[in-house]
């Protein structure tokens, strides 16, 4: 049967076989996501162990080691061992795929996310707010000046950018493979539905964590809920950009901020769980960035250029480079 092109977004046009389902591995792949995970996470703690307490006590040399496990499952294993999303590909191919292998124009990709992160710290704010008005009735001026103690900021930020880059392959498994998966079976709405839902199931991960007490089931619980409700926006944000670098950017900001800017204290963890769903990463700062991102696609979509560019992505192409400037050499004249 001939090949034909069946799923495109911006920058990205995968011709593939025509099908109407996923296929059993495809199925299979999805259902057991949290081992994937899990394989990165196992990988990463036998080096780190293998190589002494000198990693293993230093945050910045076990995130790193941490790192490069994530690299060989996202770029080795899955493409080439599991061979997702497409079957049996190359490096090329499959980076084109994931759309991580182009960013142009970066000043469109970074004016998305800019304001999207505006938009979470914004919603922590505001739900500071509403519970120090609704829950404590504080002061106004007195709860502000906790909100942004900057010792505490800092004492908070530390080195959570650093452990927060398990985000960055958090995008790659669920946008770059799963949503671009899903998109060749299914209609753009039902597929980042579906990668939104993943992106939610993954994290029942976070039950391994510590010990289990009901506060952890509650938070992890509601962890799902509002990671399902922000993965609507990832996947919507990886449509309208054609490449992974805004998702990942905010992906990583928004986890190191994490409740940088949310002052709780006191707070029961049913009412830290609805606070986090309804403003925090969940349906305030989800709306607003939609509409954003909407927004941007409406007055700045990417040109016919600008997906070339994007979906060839290859840097030195002189077979096509001859071919573009005998176009033009002819067109002036220059050549018969």
């Amino acid at each position: 049967m001939e090949s034909i092109v069946t799923y495109k977004k911006p920058g990205i046009e995968t011709t593939h076989e025509p099908t109407s389902r996923l296929s059993r591995r495809q199925i299979l792949f999805v259902i057991f996501l949290p081992l994937v995970f899990l394989m990165g996470a196992l990988l990463g703690n036998c080096i780190i162990e293998a190589l002494g307490p000198f990693v293993s006590t230093n945050q910045l040399l076990s995130t790193t080691i941490g790192f490069l496990a994530g690299i060989v499952v996202c770029f080795v294993f899955i493409p080439f061992v599991f061979r997702m999303p497409n079957g049996k590909t190359t490096l090329r191919r499959y980076l084109n795929d994931i759309g991580v292998d182009r960013i142009r124009p970066v000043s469109r990709t970074l004016l998305i996310y800019l304001p999207c992160l505006l938009s979470i710290i914004i919603a922590q704010i505001v739900a500071s707010l509403v519970y120090n008005q609704l829950m404590l009735h504080w002061d106004f001026n007195l709860f502000l000046d906790h909100l942004f103690d900057s010792s505490r900021i800092r004492t908070w930020i530390g080195l959570a950018p650093i452990t927060a880059v398990g985000s960055i392959f958090e995008e790659i498994v669920l946008r770059g493979v799963v949503l671009t998966m899903l998109l060749q079976v299914y209609s753009e709405r039902k597929a980042i539905a579906g990668s939104a839902m993943a992106f939610g199931y993954v994290h029942i991960l976070n039950l391994l964590n510590g010990s289990l007490t009901y506060e952890s089931l509650v938070f992890v619980a509601g962890q799902i809920v509002w990671a399902t409700i922000i993965g609507v926006l990832y996947g919507y944000m990886f449509l309208k950009t054609g490449n992974l670098y805004a998702n990942m950017l905010l992906h990583w900001t928004a986890n190191g901020l994490s409740n940088c800017f949310m002052y709780l204290p006191y707070v029961t963890p049913e009412l830290h769980v609805l606070l986090n769903i309804l403003f925090n990463i969940g349906l305030m700062s989800t709306m607003i960035s939609i509409l954003w991102v909407a927004l941007i696609n409406k007055y700045w979509p990417l040109t016919s250029l600008e997906e070339r560019i994007q979906k060839t992505s290859r840097k030195c192409n002189f077979s096509r480079l001859h071919e573009d400037l005998h176009v033009y050499w002819k067109k002036f004249g220059l050549t018969t």
